[in-house]
């Protein structure tokens, strides 16, 4: 086997070294006139203002969305870890008989439940990163205020105080 390059090998590698390096890349947040983009996918092409409006609320519902999954998975969290607090609390004495008597399912069941939702909501995270990413400054600005008003709205008092509503 003849591993030398050929002067056609290194020319055709450095004809596709200098098409890669040609390529433009923004960088910059965009000015607040600009509505005309393709945001991560081929089928969401914005070209009227319309479409522009319309996509900076599906980004703003989608950053609400994220903090919604965020609250719910606190509450079942919570729910999950009275339950299981108040089930093996009620006597002290019956504490042995009881943990021997909790079937493991509901454990894996519960780890399963919450992987899940971690990464459905992981996932939306990364997107809505990606989309701010586009340096849209409406995009952005959409997604700052989703989460600002989601924060608003989804916001307890346990995530201050640390009492016993986390545990």
């Amino acid at each position: 086997m003849n591993m030398n390059m050929t002067d056609d090998n290194m020319n055709m590698m450095d004809d596709n070294m200098n098409m890669d390096m040609n390529m433009e890349m923004v960088m910059t947040f965009s000015d607040w006139n600009s509505y005309k983009l393709k945001i991560l996918f081929n089928f969401w092409d914005v070209t009227k203002v319309y479409q522009f409006v319309l996509s900076c609320f599906v980004v703003f519902s989608l950053t609400m969305l994220n903090k919604y999954i965020d609250f719910k998975l606190q509450n079942f969290i919570k729910n999950y870890n009275e339950n299981s607090h108040n089930y093996l609390s009620k006597n002290i004495e019956e504490t042995n008989y009881l943990l021997n008597k909790i079937p493991i399912n509901n454990n894996i069941q519960y780890k399963i439940i919450v992987s899940i939702i971690r990464t459905i909501n992981h996932c939306l995270s990364y997107f809505l990163m990606l989309i701010a990413m586009t340096y849209n400054s409406w995009l952005f600005l959409s997604i700052i205020v989703g989460y600002g008003i989601g924060d608003f709205i989804f916001f307890t008092d346990c995530q201050i105080n640390n009492n016993d509503c986390c545990k």
